[in-house]
């Protein structure tokens, strides 16, 4: 059982997430680089953020509190998954100074998802096109709001893939 503290900061949170279920989700497309996403109405596209380029997007929650990221690059070095992968564990250990606790590859993706600092971040990437695209997805929120945020992260991480072509 968790600390009585734990127990309280759960259901703190927990009371907070009335916003994040919202109604129906949404569906993102990117067609630069050929990929989708459904994502939680909680979510807001931030059109802001989507460059000239088309390579990227952030959706935010109304409060700001929890961030979705998507890119797309070329894969310009013809890096493997390996090293894509390794690449995200030092930028997460080294760089960010964080802590991963969940990592789990497959053919074309993986993801890994821990600590950096007082909030949670969730990564999947793949390779897509004969490995020349990769896609990120990069879902960060405070670690006492994980009750709220555990289906959307689920929803997008599931979703997010290369588009049927």
């Amino acid at each position: 059982s968790r600390p009585v503290h734990e127990q309280r900061q759960a259901t703190v949170a927990a009371a907070e997430c009335g916003v994040v279920r919202a109604g129906p989700p949404m569906h993102y497309k990117n067609a630069r680089f050929g990929f989708t996403m459904t994502y939680p109405s909680s979510f807001v596209l931030d059109p802001d953020s989507i460059p000239e380029g088309g390579d990227s997007a952030r959706f935010w929650t109304p409060d700001r509190r929890a961030t979705a990221v998507v890119t797309g690059i070329r894969n310009g070095l013809g890096q493997s998954l390996a090293d894509l992968l390794d690449e995200a564990t030092k930028d997460v250990t080294e760089n960010s100074h964080g802590t991963i606790t969940y990592t789990r590859a497959r053919d074309n993706w993986f993801v890994i998802s821990g600590f950096i600092g007082e909030r949670i971040f969730y990564r999947r990437s793949f390779l897509s096109d004969r490995s020349r695209v990769i896609g990120n997805l990069w879902i960060e929120f405070p670690r006492n709001m994980r009750p709220c945020f555990e289906d959307a992260v689920s929803m997008m991480s599931l979703s997010f893939r290369p588009s049927p072509t």
